[in-house]
């Protein structure tokens, strides 16, 4: 496996944007696929700086989709591209299947726009919400932010309108592993079963920790003021 990073620590720095760059890593270490993993996941952030959002989220796709393809046209080898999309691309109370597209935010716009990028190559791209441990330093995910609030006791408000089916990381790799060794082509849903709110979310984590909910108030989106429209 292959890292790339714009800072130290990892195997390739490189600049995402530098498509020659780009191709030339790819025809040198001739990878059987490319995982994306680059985006603005913010989605606050989006909807007040669309040009991060259109810059990370598709602007890295063009970029790498073209490089692939100039490698196939140099080599006749194609890396696999599996491409991690966000479940924020759909509205409504769900389940939804994968042509139920309903965009709301800046955020889910410019990552369907990265889908629509990614399909040009023939990707794998897998919608969805996933929670554990953040291997980012300095950068919380949502359940660090839960545990880190039980434990400290800090006052947060979780809300009970808005349903997610989220996969535990081990569990979306293992089917990131899957995609590379099978290259399906499409669109595809990854996600639990069953959903529950981000209030059941939460106290289950606190639950299973055996951590205090002394300080946590249910409430619903409506209540806090955001600039994005929030699909429920």
């Amino acid at each position: 496996m292959i890292t790339q990073s714009r800072s130290d620590g990892a195997d390739l720095c490189l600049d995402p944007f530098d498509k020659k760059a780009l191709t030339d890593a790819l025809i040198q270490y001739c990878p059987t696929a490319v995982v994306n993993l680059i985006a603005a996941t913010n989605v606050e952030q989006c909807e007040i700086q669309p040009h991060i959002a259109w810059k990370a989220n598709a602007g890295v796709v063009a970029t790498l989709t073209d490089s692939i393809a100039s490698v196939y046209e140099q080599t006749k080898a194609k890396p696999h591209l599996v491409h991690i999309s966000t479940d924020q691309v759909y509205d409504g109370l769900g389940p939804h299947s994968e042509n139920e597209v309903n965009l709301i935010n800046v955020y889910g716009l410019s990552k369907y726009t990265g889908e629509l990028l990614a399909s040009r190559v023939g990707a794998t791209v897998l919608r969805t919400n996933f929670f554990g441990l953040s291997r980012c330093k300095g950068r919380l995910s949502f359940s660090d932010w839960l545990v880190l609030s039980f434990r400290e006791g800090t006052p947060i408000t979780v809300f009970d309108d808005i349903k997610f089916s989220a996969l535990h990381i081990d569990t979306l790799c293992r089917i990131i592993s899957h995609s590379i060794e099978r290259r399906p082509a499409g669109t595809f849903n990854a996600g639990c079963r069953d959903s529950m709110s981000k209030a059941e979310f939460a106290f289950c984590i606190a639950k299973s920790l055996n951590l205090p909910i002394d300080q946590v108030t249910v409430g619903t989106s409506k209540d806090k003021t955001l600039k994005a429209n929030t699909p429920p």
